[in-house]
């Protein structure tokens, strides 16, 4: 096939020669055109002596007959050189392409084109053979470092997933650590809360015990007053019984007055005392639904806070 291709290119190299020889045939006749148009010139010029003879310039028309004949000569050896240089071509075309057209394997082994065209070509297959085993060298290493890059992505993903999983392990149970350290705060505020409740309650009651126990200190007051009021009214009433008060002497409305003054001294002590008994009553008795209303909006706030933190 290698020996077919260079005959092949050798034909076409004679091809080529033998299209320029038809180029500088077709010049040649391009040229003979221009041996007429200097033929017409050359005519031209012949008029113009034949004018200038008739009008008397000999010298001038021998001048002229001179040049035009040494153009002439000029112009016939140029033709007949392009002539034997055109017939020394169509020779060479015509035994070239006798020559190449009996071409055989033998006579172009030979040829140093050939030679070149064939060191070249087992040099080109050698750099071929080269660089296919390098080729097949980087194939397998280029398999063997896809096969390790796989091996180690998987690896990394594994490692990955194992870390993963640890972490939402430890995140699971940091969860449910937080959610009993709130609920363990919820109950701390919740019993705390409950303690300062029962504490406030307990002062409350020990406040409401020592009003209570200043009430019935004045209540003793009032009552002693009273007793004292009475026995007085009792004493008072006693002579009535006996006698009229038209029958009281002078000693005995004495004794009337100093009962009716003490008496009157009883009552005056014993209504600052009922004053400050009915007020004391009436602020314990205040401070007690103040107090009742607060628990119940301590309740309440208690109550929502749990609703809240069992919702979270």
């Amino acid at each position: 096939m290698t020996a077919e291709k260079k005959v092949d290119r050798l034909k076409s190299q004679t091809l080529a020669k033998i299209e320029r020889q038809a180029m500088f045939q077709s010049n040649a006749g391009a040229e003979n055109n221009k041996d007429g148009g200097n033929s017409d010139e050359q005519s031209a010029k012949d008029q113009e002596i034949n004018a200038k003879v008739a009008e008397g310039n000999v010298a001038d028309a021998e001048q002229a007959r001179k040049e035009a004949q040494a153009i002439a000569s000029k112009q016939k050896e140029e033709l007949q050189q392009l002539q034997a240089d055109n017939t020394r071509l169509s020779e060479q075309v015509t035994t070239f392409t006798i020559k190449f057209g009996r071409l055989s394997e033998e006579d172009i082994s030979k040829c140093d084109a050939y030679k070149n065209l064939k060191v070249k070509l087992e040099d080109l297959a050698t750099r071929f053979n080269h660089i296919e085993a390098l080729n097949r060298e980087l194939s397998e290493k280029t398999e063997h470092f896809e096969a390790e890059r796989t091996k180690y992505k998987e690896m990394i993903v594994a490692q990955q997933h194992t870390v993963l999983s640890d972490m939402q392990l430890q995140l699971s149970r940091t969860e449910q650590d937080l959610a009993r350290v709130r609920a363990a705060r919820d109950e701390l505020i919740q019993d705390q809360t409950q303690r300062k409740m029962r504490e406030d309650q307990k002062i409350a009651s020990n406040k409401e015990v020592f009003e209570l126990a200043e009430t019935k200190a004045s209540r003793i007051v009032f009552l002693e007053m009273e007793v004292e009021r009475l026995r007085l009214e009792l004493d008072r009433e006693t002579p009535a019984i006996s006698q009229s008060s038209t029958e009281w002497g002078l000693e005995e409305l004495r004794q009337k007055y100093e009962q009716l003054d003490k008496a009157y001294k009883v009552l005056t002590q014993e209504l600052p005392a009922l004053e400050q008994a009915f007020k004391k009553a009436h602020e314990q008795a205040t401070r007690k639904v103040a107090g009742i209303q607060e628990s119940e909006e301590k309740m309440r706030r208690l109550q929502a806070e749990i609703k809240s933190t069992s919702q979270r």
